[in-house]
């Protein structure tokens, strides 16, 4: 094991503002996961390693194929391709540790002189060539695995672009209820019923209330059904999913939830329809953050097809979602096999 810099040519970008940048199609990578805007002219080479440097993302590891400008990142190059290539499925295996490597509250920075101290294997290039190989394979998965979700996505796009011109909007479809405002005094980080706000709406709570304060709520105020449709009215404006019973407590105007019958509109095809409404139309102009309110949310408009054709397309679409859930479940086992496979030669 020896450090990076002994190794690799490990440079800090050059800065460029998306005022600056000029008509081309070089990619500017900057401190996201993704290329920023593009450019005229590159400043680095075909097979690049970037190192993101600043930003929430700082330290994030990418590779690029193609010539690119390194703006707000570090570069990292071997002594030739193949070695570069070894180095980024390494440095990839420990992207957790190069997290560690943020400094700074406000704006979290890696810079290249923690990248240069990293420990990398300094390997004869035979072995090299069978790391990258057998990545190599796992890469050509993943890309696969990543088109036939695209495939999948626009399919589910072509259902619901032909569903006709009737509409209802989402006034028409429910009344729009909201649960009592809680206080965060009334909230702990320990133990409880999980409190859901914009921030954690969707995926894992970070705070809770407790039981008493939930049954006693939830008699007092208007709280969803199983299979009712909350939406997140502020922040990701338009994120939805369905109430599964969980106890569970939602912040009052942030998450609304549609109070629906489904004599006209059934749930399950109201969520796949909510996903294709152009919400940016919908939002408060001037908000801090985007937001959607009450009055607004009603005059959604949403397709209205019949009950038995809305069945239709919720199987159909359905059938998609779970080739989706196929593909993203062997993208997902993807870096873990990477890992297995530096593990076998590097023992």
């Amino acid at each position: 094991m020896v450090n990076l810099g002994n190794i690799a040519e490990v440079l800090k970008g050059k800065s460029i503002t998306s005022a600056q940048a000029k008509d081309g199609h070089i990619k500017v990578v900057a401190g996201g996961t993704d290329y920023a805007y593009l450019h005229n002219e590159a400043n680095r080479p075909a097979n690049t390693i970037t190192i993101s440097a600043s930003g929430a993302n700082a330290g994030f590891v990418n590779f690029w194929h193609e010539p690119i400008f390194a703006s707000d990142c570090t570069t990292v190059r071997g002594k030739n391709d193949l070695h570069t290539l070894f180095l980024y499925n390494f440095l990839l295996s420990i992207q957790n540790q190069i997290f560690f490597l943020q400094k700074g509250a406000a704006q979290p920075h890696v810079y290249p002189d923690d990248l240069r101290m990293i420990q990398v294997p300094d390997i004869e290039e035979k072995l090299q060539q069978k790391i990258v190989t057998e990545c190599e394979k796992v890469d050509k998965e993943y890309n696969n695995n990543l088109t036939r979700i695209e495939e999948y996505k626009e399919k589910i796009a072509e259902e619901m672009n032909g569903v006709g011109k009737k509409e209802m909007t989402i006034g028409e479809i429910g009344k729009i209820l909201m649960c009592k405002r809680i206080m965060k005094n009334e909230t702990n980080t320990e133990k409880g019923v999980p409190f859901y706000k914009i921030g954690t709406f969707g995926g894992q709570a970070n705070a809770y209330i407790s039981n008493e304060l939930y049954k006693k709520y939830i008699r007092q105020y208007p709280y969803p059904r199983v299979g009712q449709i909350l939406i997140s009215a502020a922040g990701t404006l338009g994120k939805s999913v369905v109430f599964d019973g969980k106890p569970a407590y939602f912040q009052d105007s942030n998450i609304v939830w549609i109070d629906n019958d489904e004599k006209h509109i059934l749930n399950s095809y109201l969520l796949r329809a909510l996903k294709f409404v152009k919400w940016e139309e919908y939002a408060t102009e001037g908000s801090v953050i985007p937001r959607i309110y009450n009055d607004n949310l009603r005059s959604v408009k949403i397709p209205a097809p019949s009950l038995a054709e809305q069945q239709r397309i919720v199987s159909k679409i359905e059938s998609y979602e779970a080739e989706i859930a196929k593909a993203k479940a062997v993208m997902e086992g993807c870096a873990e096999r990477k890992k297995q496979i530096l593990e076998k030669y590097l023992q």
